[in-house]
């Protein structure tokens, strides 16, 4: 369960690192995946969402300012920063996230 987490938390930091300047909204699911395992990150109208991947979800807060986003999500109790002032693009299906010289594409989900 701990190795699992973890790495859910590594996916969702990467995932999340993912919101901050395009013109589109970040608003809705987006998924990616890495190493065999697809997480999904939902980002809902209110500040709230879902991190969800390895049959493990996750509460998640987030917020955008100057065209950068701000991320943490909650498990069994803790809450966690997945990433701060992360730089996004969004041209059409695809998001782009890049933060800490690390790029990460994820695809809407339909």
């Amino acid at each position: 369960m701990k190795k699992a987490l973890a790495l859910l938390l590594v996916f969702a930091s990467l995932a999340i690192v993912m919101v901050s300047c395009g013109g589109d909204s970040v608003i809705g699911s987006w998924t990616f995946t890495e190493d065999g395992v697809t997480t999904t990150i939902t980002f809902e109208k209110d500040g709230k969402g879902k991190v969800e991947a390895a049959g493990i979800s996750m509460d998640m807060t987030w917020s955008e300012k100057d065209g950068k986003l701000t991320a943490s999500m909650s498990f069994m109790g803790q809450t966690e920063d997945m990433f701060k002032d992360a730089e996004y693009t969004i041209d059409g299906d695809k998001l782009t996230v890049k933060s800490e010289g690390e790029t990460m594409t994820l695809t809407k989900k339909k």
